[in-house]
């Protein structure tokens, strides 16, 4: 008699893992796992290649077939799975319904597994298995003429090195993390020889490695001419290894203009006039001319900035 429920439980203890365990990996529900194993029940199709993952057994020994020289694994996909039954079946020249009536089962159905809309369960699939002459997990995965076999030697031999590779991964990920945290430690870094600057008032700190040269902000009306330092030298910026407690002082000098008028339809430029002389009183030269007084007059300047 083919108990699933026994020969899961006895796979689950010789994996040294629980039925809650099981259920966590699975992601279903503990009286699921509870059901399977008290034969009241058994598992989703599609669960079948992960559970076998797990319990790290051959698909065929965990649902009861006979296991051959080769197995397969794979991950579980209904539409290729599907694809795969149709190939065979077309093979072997049946029809839908010749097939559902070896399965027990409907055409209708037989059409919903080659479409991968449903799949067979576990009784059927091992007809289908034995009908089409293959290994349950190639028919189960839904693997061609072309793909990779192995044995179940080759089977453990394949996921021990897979467990390896893995914990040496997570190894060297710890190793790593090791020599961050520590390896500063052992090794400092060069400290920075850092100074102290004042720019117009305000202290900063700079690396005195590297060139340094302050910005200067705009002042409306006046252009900016260089920096000085706290005795009223000029310097040269940017500046190469600058000493410590260095002043920089920014000058600046009142923006000229120049001033255009007409008179008599005539064009005169007056003198540059610095900007803080804008406001101030201007005079302007005119024409004098014999028996006439001038009373009034008109002026329309037009500011422009110098060059």
């Amino acid at each position: 008699m083919d108990d699933f429920g026994s020969r899961l439980r006895t796979l689950r203890k010789e994996a040294g893992i629980t039925q809650t365990e099981l259920a966590e990996k699975l992601n279903v529900h503990l009286q699921t796992v509870s059901k399977w194993e008290r034969g009241l029940s058994e598992p989703d199709f599609s669960l079948f290649g992960e559970l076998a993952d797990i319990l790290g057994v051959s698909l065929e020994k965990l649902v009861g077939a006979e296991e051959g020289e080769t197995v397969f694994s794979g991950t579980f996909d209904a539409a290729a799975f599907g694809k795969n039954l149709a190939k065979l079946r077309k093979d072997k020249g049946e029809s839908q319904e010749q097939l559902a009536e070896l399965l027990s089962a409907t055409a209708s159905a037989v059409s919903k597994w080659e479409r991968g809309i449903v799949c067979p369960d576990r009784a059927q699939l091992l007809l289908l298995a034995e009908h089409a002459g293959q290994p349950v997990s190639r028919l189960y995965y839904g693997i061609g003429e072309k793909a990779r076999t192995e044995t179940p030697a080759q089977a453990v031999l394949r996921k021990r090195y897979t467990l390896l590779w893995t914990g040496l991964g997570a190894l060297f990920c710890v190793a790593l993390i090791v020599f961050s945290v520590f390896l500063p430690q052992i090794f400092p870094a060069e400290e920075e020889d850092l100074i102290t600057v004042t720019v117009d008032g305000v202290e900063m700190t700079v690396d005195s490695d590297i060139w340094f040269g302050p910005h200067h902000e705009e002042r409306e009306g006046y252009e900016f001419v260089g920096w000085v330092d706290a005795e009223g030298n000029a310097l040269s910026v940017p500046m190469e290894q600058v000493p410590d407690g260095t002043e920089f002082c920014s000058v600046y000098r009142p923006a000229e203009y120049t001033l255009d008028y007409w008179l008599n339809g005539g064009a005169r430029r007056a003198r540059r006039i610095p900007s803080r002389w804008r406001a101030a009183p201007c005079s302007c030269p005119c024409r004098r001319r014999a028996g006439r007084r001038l009373k009034a007059g008109s002026l329309h300047p037009i500011i422009r900035e110098s060059p």
